[in-house]
């Protein structure tokens, strides 16, 4: 199993470890957890694990969040003429989004609510259509916990996500936010762009060019950039720890 960063924390007190960790493909790490959800060593550390994608890699967590603001890009950006891509998408946005929820996926009467909440008609609809669980239609898949995700599909909906996070942080009421929506509108870039085989430097230079258009006087640096994706990037040296998973 590879570490990719370690830091130190406080919990209930406690010092101790917090361990990011490259998820195994099966999806599983033989160790319990504790009441918060973290996985605890032999060793008493704690273990996050992640989902790599080639240079970079997301947590389930992570993936679910970016998901469902992709799902909120496609309604916001809706064309009648363009109604069944939308469908097409927001099928499998959905799909990926429950799966990430597992256990704790929406029961119908909250889901409802919260999509008539955020003006989501199209994904409303989806629901009713009870598509079944997630299942990959092509070989050209990337293991997220354990199950193969279309690697077209996970493009998609970081892609989406990106946009949504970029158009949000232009709002007059997100001045406030602005930087913690462009950190997420980055960092769903650079996931999107690393599934298609750009570098690091390649990565940053694309999404320069997605989130300052119409910001000719106020560009984001690319070495700001480049130090948001870093965050989300792996390591080039990686420590391997000795448990079996």
């Amino acid at each position: 199993m590879k570490k990719y960063f370690c830091e130190s924390i406080t919990l209930n007190g406690i010092k101790t470890v917090l361990n990011t960790v490259e998820l195994p493909e099966n999806g599983k790490l033989d160790m319990p957890q504790n009441s918060l959800g973290d996985y605890v060593g032999p060793d008493g550390q704690l273990y996050y694990p992640v989902n790599r994608l080639n240079q970079t890699f997301l947590g389930l967590g992570t993936l679910r969040e970016l998901t469902w603001h992709g799902l909120r890009n496609i309604q916001r950006t809706l064309e009648p003429e363009k109604m069944e891509e939308a469908l097409v998408k927001t099928r499998k946005l959905h799909q990926i989004h429950e799966f990430c929820l597992g256990k704790f996926a929406y029961d119908e009467p909250l889901a409802e609510g919260i999509c008539k909440v955020e003006g989501l008609e199209l994904l409303l609809g989806i629901r009713k259509e009870n598509l079944g669980m997630y299942k990959a239609s092509t070989e050209d898949t990337i293991i997220i916990d354990g199950t193969p995700i279309d690697r077209q599909d996970l493009i998609t909906a970081l892609t989406e996500s990106g946009i949504w996070y970029a158009w949000e942080s232009d709002q007059p009421e997100q001045r406030f936010r602005q930087g913690w929506l462009l950190q997420y509108s980055i960092i769903s870039f650079s996931a999107a762009y690393d599934l298609q085989g750009f570098g690091k430097n390649e990565r940053a230079h694309l999404i320069a060019k997605q989130i300052n258009e119409g910001h000719a006087d106020d560009p984001v640096p690319v070495k700001e950039i480049l130090r948001v994706m870093k965050t989300k990037e792996i390591p080039s040296r990686l420590k391997t720890i000795i448990y079996n998973v």
